[in-house]
């Protein structure tokens, strides 16, 4: 197979390509705080790694012959009016140091994440390829994690402890949220999934990455992974077994939930306590009550909301800790209000077209993850992780489409501009 990169050199390519990899395990491992106060040290160390991420894609971006203006020119305007409506709260934000904040911190990284992902495409031949460079640098990050923990712990294996329940310690890198963690490493495992690794690789990758994830003890992203991993698994073509769409998915749908009941103990027990009013209802802990404080004081109907991350001052007087709503859609009617939320449901509708229209199997599977996930935690706009899956499910399917040929004005032209050149895109089809 003939591979047509931005540049006619094989070794600068080569060289291009680690560079990316390396940008990315930067940019990940930035976001674990070595330390667990907040302020602005937090922010800042993130800001300071996501610049050093920067210099090392300028360097790739030189060396594969990619534009680095080019992709922000071409930026998604639905999402950019979304952050634009984000900036604006910072006027009437109940924290307006922490909407000034989050808004530089979120723009920056999708920004850095736009080009990044363009790069990508311009020294990978497909989406598959690109999967292969998303799960690598995830890998090298948790490794990076694991050190990280031996210098601040003493041992690689360290646990978060929730005050609410300490007979549940949950595995994390430094002082980063255990969800957190646990969303680096599902993206991380769905991309392995994806990626045109050999089988021995992807095996090798996936225990040790699926391993962490279970010491998160995060149900939702656990069952994510076994679900759409499992979905790949049967829809890919690239097994002898491949069953019907509609007798598999009842028999995928069965299994997952047997498999992933059985990998948490805490998914099996509370099925039989459901109906006690203190039950932890599956892997909605506390969540319900968290939803219905907020929607009894009316935090989530007002037209402009509270501030983007200004959720933390209006929720935590509700619920004591609770720092968001534990839940996507429902903080942006909090922070951003009934207007954000149209806005937000706009950028979702574009995410969806073109995972229909266009997308192959990665990109559509990172994008359900995002959406899906977004039911249990926020962090579609404010986790570095989540950022890389969106952004990667809504900009690969114009990139490297699922049609052989562009079949609307949008993805020609795309496949026209002169950052971009057509690659191979022999995918594993989709349904």
């Amino acid at each position: 197979m003939v591979h047509h990169g931005y540049s006619g050199e094989h070794r600068n390519s080569h060289l291009a390509r680690r560079l990316l990899v390396f940008s990315l395990v930067v940019a990940l491992f930035g976001t674990i705080p070595f330390v667990s106060s907040m302020g602005f040290i937090q922010p800042g160390s993130r800001a300071s790694f996501l610049g050093f991420s920067g210099v090392l894609l300028y360097i790739s971006a030189r060396l594969s012959g990619a534009s680095m203006s080019a992709p922000l020119r071409l930026f998604p305007p639905v999402l950019a009016i979304f952050l634009m409506w984000c900036a604006v709260t910072i006027a009437w934000s109940a924290d307006r140091e922490a909407s000034t904040l989050r808004i530089i911190e979120t723009a920056l990284t999708l920004g850095y994440l736009q080009i990044a992902v363009f790069v990508v495409a311009g020294v990978c031949r497909s989406s598959r390829d690109v999967a292969a460079v998303v799960a690598q640098a995830v890998f090298f990050a948790a490794i990076a994690g694991l050190l990280l923990n031996t210098v601040l712990f003493g041992t690689p294996f360290h646990y978060w402890i929730n005050p609410d329940v300490p007979e549940r310690p949950r595995f994390t890198f430094g002082y980063l949220h255990p969800l957190a963690a646990a969303d680096t490493l599902a993206i991380g495992l769905l991309a392995t999934v994806a990626s045109n690794w050999r089988l021995m690789i992807k095996a090798f990758a996936f225990v040790i990455m699926f391993g962490l994830l279970a010491l998160t003890d995060s149900t939702g992203a656990r069952f994510a992974v076994v679900a759409l991993a499992g979905i790949w698994a049967l829809f890919s073509g690239r097994h002898p077994l491949r069953l019907p769409v509609r007798a598999s998915l009842l028999a995928l749908a069965a299994a997952s939930l047997l498999l992933v009941m059985f990998l948490s103990p805490q998914f099996a027990g509370p099925l039989g306590e459901i109906v006690t009013p203190d039950a932890r209802q599956v892997t909605l802990t506390g969540r319900v009550q968290i939803w219905g404080a907020i929607l009894d004081n009316g935090l989530a109907s007002t037209p402009l909301g509270y501030g983007f991350d200004a959720g933390p001052v209006v929720i935590g007087p509700l619920m004591g800790r609770a720092y968001h709503a534990h839940n996507q859609y429902l903080n942006v009617l909090v922070e951003l209000g009934g207007i954000g939320f149209i806005v937000f449901l706009a950028v979702i509708g574009a995410l969806l077209y073109r995972l229909i229209r266009f997308g192959t199997a990665f990109p559509i599977m990172l994008g359900v993850y995002t959406l899906l996930l977004g039911f249990n935690n926020p962090g579609m706009f404010t986790k570095l992780p989540n950022m890389l899956a969106f952004m990667l499910a809504l900009l690969l399917p114009v990139l490297f489409p699922r049609l052989p040929r562009p079949t609307t004005p949008q993805a020609a032209h795309f496949q026209s501009a002169p950052w971009y050149r057509r690659r191979d895109i022999s995918d594993a089809p989709w349904p």
